[in-house]
């Protein structure tokens, strides 16, 4: 199961909290052991990147409004 949490300072340290629902549908308690792989995620300023179309801007948004009527 994947789950995105945010870091929080707990006394000299950085913790993550589980959220109940997720808890309970892994069974998870008090002295339960787990395997946490984490890795930082982007944030949406920092990824960089160029799209490449061969449509113009004008023909771009008005395939975006289309998806608000």
């Amino acid at each position: 199961m994947e789950v995105h949490a945010m870091a929080r300072k707990i006394g000299n340290s950085w913790g993550i909290l589980i959220p109940r629902e997720v808890a309970s549908r892994l069974g998870i308690g008090e002295r339960t052991r787990l395997h946490v792989d984490m890795r930082v995620l982007p944030e949406l300023k920092d990824l960089k990147g160029t799209f490449k179309t061969r449509k113009s801007i004008a023909t771009l948004m008005k395939e975006i409004d289309k998806g608000w009527d």
